[in-house]
């Protein structure tokens, strides 16, 4: 028999993956909590419950889809050595699948709503880029990345392309 814990687990997990499905399939940010409630098979008021607005639930998708890039990039990395150009490389790569598209979606709509700042992945990537000892500025070298990367996620640039867009880095 599942604890409490392990059901509200399952529950906000059900949410999650239900968000994720939805604003997939509709590529923009206008998903009614409603859809996305009847596909986890809760109410709207459970989405409330575990995260308190829209704007929670938007910033708890858009941690685990950095969880999720994160382990990808990690993965790569351990097969190809641990450096500043694989980790971009990994994280281009990603942001070019449909995980991409989500992500920049569900940040403008947290963006527009003004909610960015616990889950901004412009921070999240210059903080890691400082890690990884980039040299020059991580500032300016994030903020191409994700560039490249919405680039990469709304088809405007073709996956082909990451080479090229590392090169141009200059790293």
């Amino acid at each position: 028999m599942a604890t409490q814990a392990e059901r509200r687990a399952t529950t906000r997990a059900a949410i999650i993956d239900a968000a994720f499905v939805a604003f997939e399939r509709h590529g923009s940010p206008d998903v009614p909590l409603e859809e996305i409630a009847q596909a986890a098979g809760v109410t709207k008021g459970t989405i409330h419950y575990h995260y308190t607005n829209r704007a929670g639930l938007l910033a708890a998708l858009t941690l685990r889809l950095f969880g999720e890039i994160e382990d990808r990039a990690t993965i790569s990395n351990a097969q190809h050595g641990v450096d500043a150009e694989g980790y971009i490389r990994a994280i281009l790569v990603e942001q070019a699948a449909p995980v991409g598209r989500v992500l920049f979606t569900v940040g403008d709509e947290l963006l527009r709503i003004g909610s960015l700042e616990s889950v901004d992945p412009y921070r999240y990537l210059c903080s890691k880029l400082e890690e990884l000892g980039v040299a020059g500025q991580p500032i300016v070298l994030a903020g191409a990345v994700l560039q490249y990367g919405r680039q990469l996620a709304f088809g405007l640039a073709d996956p082909s392309e990451i080479e090229t867009m590392i090169a141009a880095l200059d790293l």
